[in-house]
């Protein structure tokens, strides 16, 4: 049985969930990290969902906010902010850099990337968590795509 860590930066397709679903039925522990609006589907296919957020960007408002008042004009005024800023970073650094930047902080997140045998990048934007992880976790095979993914775990060539 290998420990697989799926990395999906965006909302992502039901193929991914049929994946994760055989990954699971061969016996295969599935962990996908990930922001909250990954899809349902997805989620409810893996073992453990970790849910990790950008560094910039609010989420959604908080209950009670009522308009005009202080703290719906600070909670506004911090989202311009944070738009701003999401705006350079993706200029400067590129969303997967921004993407690294939110996982990193997660120490659930670096726990499940540091024990996995399998790290696996969903989309483009996955990539460089991906490849910032397996430097840490040198003897987990990392891979770009799903489907490269279900080819080296089902045919059992995991290093680990």
């Amino acid at each position: 049985m290998s420990r697989v860590v799926v990395v999906a930066t965006r909302p992502a397709a039901l193929l991914l969930a049929h994946s994760i679903q055989r990954l699971r039925a061969h016996g295969h522990e599935v962990t996908l990290i990930g922001p909250s609006v990954v899809g349902p589907e997805v989620v409810a296919a893996a073992d453990r969902h970790v849910v990790v957020r950008r560094p910039a960007g609010r989420g959604p408002a908080p209950a009670g906010l009522v308009k005009g008042r202080p703290r719906w004009v600070l909670h506004i005024a911090r989202g311009v902010l944070d738009k701003a800023v999401s705006a350079a970073g993706n200029r400067t650094l590129g969303p997967g850099t921004l993407w690294w930047y939110g996982i990193r902080r997660s120490s659930e997140a670096r726990a499940a990337l540091a024990g996995a045998d399998v790290l696996t990048a969903a989309d483009a934007n996955a990539v460089y968590t991906v490849w910032c992880a397996a430097q840490d976790n040198a003897r987990a095979d990392a891979v770009n795509g799903i489907g490269p993914t279900l080819d080296l775990v089902l045919d059992g060539e995991v290093r680990a």
